[in-house]
């Protein structure tokens, strides 16, 4: 066996315990730890970054689906994906707004919690609608978050989420739509 080489198995999470949530928790942190968005997200408090992005793996249970990749003989979450399609937007339903969004909000700045609720959210969803067209966003399928832990990066694990995902049977009229940073480029 290669030194680089990893043996992992990918699963959709249907629920997470409280150790599978720790573990996305911190390996979710280290994964965005110099992403700019997470950072602006947060209000830079990288204390916030991990329950920041386990919130959208929770917002993901509640309202898509979430798969994971997990180490074969350590049995920790290494690479998490959230796969959207409630037909609502980030943290849209109202399970969503009950059981996800307070994991950060709650850890918020007040100011940063009212940019969120107030000034980003609902911009974001009338750019979509201008973008994509009246609908569009609402009837597609959103990979709202996407990691591999640090030391796992590298390795093929992020290709075979993203090839489980593209082999995931969609609806009738669904669409897939990835939102990227300038010079992202998510291969779906």
């Amino acid at each position: 066996m290669a030194a680089s080489e990893v043996f992992y198995t990918i699963r959709n999470l249907e629920v997470m315990d409280d150790e599978e949530s720790n573990q996305a928790e911190e390996f979710l942190a280290a994964a965005f730890e110099n992403d700019e968005f997470t950072h602006v997200a947060t209000g830079g408090d990288r204390a916030l970054y991990g329950p920041f992005w386990r919130s959208l793996m929770v917002a993901g249970l509640r309202g898509g689906e979430v798969y994971v990749a997990e180490h074969a003989t350590e049995k920790v979450i290494i690479a998490a994906a959230n796969l959207d399609d409630t037909l609502c937007l980030l943290w849209g339903s109202s399970d969503q707004r009950e059981e996800a969004w307070p994991i950060c909000a709650d850890r918020f700045q007040p100011e940063i919690t009212k940019w969120w609720e107030t000034d980003l959210l609902p911009k974001y969803a009338s750019f979509c609608e201008e973008v994509f067209g009246e609908g569009v966003k609402l009837a597609s399928w959103h990979l709202q978050a996407f990691a591999v832990e640090p030391k796992f990066q590298r390795k093929g694990i992020a290709r075979a989420l993203i090839e489980k995902m593209k082999r995931k049977d969609k609806p009738q009229g669904m669409y897939r739509r990835s939102t990227t940073h300038p010079g992202g480029d998510s291969g779906l």
